[in-house]
């Protein structure tokens, strides 16, 4: 099982008590110890910029890696578990690109006193040839009831930006010697979308490089939402009307109209 080569990687000291933190992963990409926390987190999706939003894989997108990986599904719960010794299960997430990674959460039912499971984030290639180790891990407790929970871990610390024209993420669960005392309910990834960062040279010629406004107005621009005041400017101060303020939000949403 590669959970075992894992652990001899990194230091880990596991605290058990499900409402208390718990080291249980190693930023893998040589970043620094991440902090797992065993217990529940008040998720609250915040959209735009400011707040973070939650993406959730459940278990049924879990898909075993090869037809040696058997498998059970309980349907209350949706949860899935392994027949089969050494199974893998995997699934893509599909995060916007641009955003920026924050959080990783494992929810899963582990009674088994033998083994852990686990859950791996990786950063692999278009043609899904990954980087290892991976990103980030969360390893469950052995010889610890731990079921209906969660665990999860803050991804900031990786300033991992996603890349959707090259890269893809991909999410990996071993369930060791496999059985019904280790079932995986699924995962939540957590991200913040990002501005763009701004060119060097600026698009209008009164929105210099020191102005406040300069990487959001040229993201703007960027994007097809504003095309400036003509005369290349972009006229920062003036008032904005109703007839441009449909055409950046339009634009911005990109809203169509019913039946098109």
């Amino acid at each position: 099982m590669r959970n075992a080569g894992r652990l001899t990687l990194a230091a880990i000291a596991i605290s058990v008590g499900l409402g208390s933190p718990s080291l249980l992963a190693q930023d893998a990409s040589g970043g620094g110890a991440l902090v797992v926390h065993a217990g529940s987190l008040p998720k609250t999706p915040e959209w735009g910029t400011g707040g973070v939003t939650f993406y959730t894989i459940g278990a049924a997108e879990l898909l075993p890696k090869d037809s040696i990986s058997g498998y059970g599904t309980h349907v209350s719960p949706s949860e899935r578990y392994a027949t089969s010794s050494g199974a893998v299960f995997q699934a893509t997430p599909h995060i916007p690109g641009g955003a920026l990674l924050t959080y990783l959460e494992f929810d899963f039912c582990d009674t088994s006193s033998v083994e852990s499971m686990s859950l791996d984030l990786s950063d692999c290639d278009y043609l899904g040839i990954c980087n290892y180790p991976p990103m980030a891990s969360i390893v469950t407790p052995v010889n610890t009831s731990a079921c209906g929970v969660y665990y999860w871990t803050d991804l900031t610390p990786l300033n991992y930006t996603v890349n959707n024209t090259s890269r893809r993420l991909l999410l990996e669960v071993q369930t060791g010697s496999g059985g019904i005392d280790k079932t995986f309910y699924g995962a939540v990834i957590g991200y913040k979308l990002q501005v763009s960062q701004p060119p060097g040279t600026p698009t209008f010629n009164d929105v210099p490089v020191a102005d406040f406004g300069f990487q959001y107005i040229e993201a703007l621009a960027a994007s097809g939402i504003t095309g400036g005041c003509g005369g290349g400017s972009y006229c920062p101060d003036s008032p904005v009307t109703r007839r441009q303020m449909a055409i950046f939000i339009a634009k911005a949403l990109g809203l169509s109209w019913s039946g098109y």
